[in-house]
């Protein structure tokens, strides 16, 4: 698909909501179902009902290849909709917990995707290109997905693609949303999903001219989508926006993952507004996909080197908050805190007891540095740091909520 044929395709696509919107004003446009009407994109009218698993495909594919020790085909329970095609590293991390992928998308049409599926694992497995893979039961532009780990096995299943005659003859037209090479759509997307987040998009543009449907156009978009980009990702002026909009909420629960996500939200807007460029090419693909790559592994180590100094803050706390109480049954509460003030301002350890061995595992540990740092950080004097300890349990006794 060219480029401008991918603009028009793209602006039919925007206009067909407009068309909804103004045949039924009090409609809302939401990301599923833009997401199942885009998916279906050049797909023919006699193939919106074909079934992969119904009609036998499914279990075709898991016994043709059951003998093959490069490819393992099978059909999970709780992911019944895609039949699995995995050729995984045999030493070494899997590829699943690899951060970034070389992302194809294969669309063949009902006539020839049992035999093409079979054409193309078979070329995988005969050259041990590793992959992690999966066909949907339904023909859609994205019925074949595979994830590859370099742009070199990429190109390598493109050149087989490119020659085969049989597929060549039911390719079915690729997303015009995403980069192309001779009719196979890429994407690198990380732990989302570069379709589901485009439809998500398009849903929050038509939000925002729910009343002006009359700007809807395809530059129109274009600007939507580069001035969210700028604000939410560049700016960061309003950040909150990506969290609201794509429910980060419910999908990162703890800090990491919620900064990964959003992180990753951020690669998938700059690729589509890249590949909106005519002179987008495989290359420009392939440095986006090690700029992912280097970037979360970036954040991810960002992360950890946080939450350890977390872990060891909590354990830091507790070691400071066991002491006070020793020495408070001991000498009285502020008898305890003014010998542990002591203690930090001086650096003696003789202001401490050594009952339950306070002196010993505060020397041994720093706690003197530990507070010190406390109290600086947050520039209060030692007394108040110690008194966030001493009250973190009553704090923390209190969330009831």
């Amino acid at each position: 698909m060219t480029i401008n044929k991918r603009y028009i395709e793209m602006e039919r696509f925007l206009q067909f909501w407009v068309d909804v919107y103004r045949q039924n004003p009090g409609y809302e446009i939401t990301s599923n179902n833009v997401y199942d009407r885009m998916i279906k994109i050049g797909v023919p009218e006699n193939y919106r009902f074909y079934d992969n698993s119904n009609n036998g495909n499914f279990e075709y594919w898991v016994k043709n290849f059951s003998r093959n020790s490069n490819t393992n085909v099978f059909v999970a329970d709780n992911w019944s909709y895609f039949c699995q095609f995995i050729n995984d590293r045999t030493i070494g991390n899997s590829i699943k917990s690899d951060s970034e992928h070389i992302k194809m998308y294969i669309p063949l049409d009902g006539e020839h995707i049992k035999k093409g599926a079979e054409m193309i694992f078979t070329f995988l497995s005969d050259n041990n290109i590793k992959h992690l893979s999966k066909v949907g039961k339904e023909i859609r532009f994205d019925d074949i997905v595979i994830r590859l780990t370099s742009i070199e096995d990429a190109l390598k299943l493109q050149r087989y693609i490119d020659n085969n005659e049989y597929i060549q003859k039911g390719l079915l037209p690729p997303n015009p949303f995403s980069f192309n090479n001779n009719n196979i759509a890429y994407a690198c997307d990380g732990y989302l999903s570069y379709n589901s987040t485009i439809s998500s998009i398009v849903a929050l543009y038509f939000k925002s001219r729910k009343d002006e449907l009359e700007k809807v156009r395809l530059q129109d978009f274009i600007d939507f989508v580069y001035k969210y980009y700028q604000d939410v990702f560049v700016t960061k002026n309003e950040t909150h926006k990506c969290i609201d909009d794509f429910e980060l909420s419910r999908k990162g629960k703890r800090f990491g993952d919620l900064y990964v996500y959003i992180h990753n939200y951020k690669q998938i807007f700059e690729l589509f507004l890249k590949t909106i460029h005519p002179d987008f090419k495989v290359e420009h693909l392939n440095n986006q996909f090690l700029a992912n790559k280097t970037e979360i592994e970036k954040i991810k180590k960002q992360i950890f080197e946080i939450e350890q100094e977390k872990i060891k803050d909590d354990e830091m706390s507790t070691i400071v908050l066991n002491g006070y109480e020793l020495m408070t049954a001991k000498f009285g509460s502020e008898i305890a805190k003014e010998s542990i003030i002591r203690y930090v301002e001086s650096g003696k350890s003789r202001y401490l007891t050594r009952t339950g061995q306070v002196r010993e595992t505060f020397t041994k540990l720093d706690v003197k540095s530990y507070l010190l740092k406390k109290a600086q950080q947050n520039k209060i004097t030692i007394l108040e740091a110690l008194n966030n300890i001493i009250l973190m349990p009553y704090f923390d006794s209190s969330l009831t909520y």
